[in-house]
């Protein structure tokens, strides 16, 4: 990955073994919500079941959860940000993953119904746009999500009802009364 020119940040386990090679300033008392920003290190990781250490120079931030007294280390391979950016890029980067957690379980997307990349990007911008829809619509209406899903199921079927309705001949409005 590193070798292909891709940038990561990732977060890297506490007991994981690195030697430092050098350090960055970090300003005293920044903080990005309850992440305070401890150090930031250029740092060579040690490779796993040997005393050697792999060729690349990595970042390494540690950072401190105020909320959870926890230390926790990021990785990244990027030189050219302030730790603050790298910070806020991973919690975005959590963010995705609650985002996709969502789309999974409240979606259903789990399953793919098609094996081709075509068919897998089209129920992909379905699943999106659906789960834009709904919060669009838990805004507008100021309600719960499952709420929301529950209305628009609702407002959807009522719909449908009276185009099935008017397409036939009938007057929707004496199916609604």
């Amino acid at each position: 990955m590193v070798e292909e020119g891709i940038s990561f940040v990732s977060k890297l386990k506490l007991d994981s073994r690195y030697k430092e090679i050098d350090s960055n300033s970090v300003e005293e008392g920044i903080q990005i919500g309850n992440i305070k920003i401890e150090t930031d290190k250029i740092v060579l990781l040690g490779k796993p079941n040997t005393r050697k250490f792999l060729p690349q120079e990595f970042r390494l931030i540690t950072t401190y959860n105020t909320k959870k007294e926890k230390y926790s280390y990021v990785l990244t391979n990027i030189f050219d940000l302030p730790a603050e950016e790298i910070i806020k890029i991973y919690k975005r980067r959590w963010d995705i993953e609650v985002f996709f957690r969502f789309l999974k379980q409240e979606l259903n997307f789990k399953h793919l119904g098609s094996t081709s990349t075509n068919g897998i990007k089209v129920m992909m911008y379905s699943t999106l746009i659906v789960s834009m829809l709904i919060m669009i619509y838990k805004k507008l209406n100021n309600v719960g999500f499952k709420t929301a899903v529950r209305r628009i199921a609702f407002e959807l079927n009522d719909l449908i009802m009276a185009m099935v309705v008017k397409q036939c001949g009938g007057d929707p409005a004496l199916f609604f009364r």
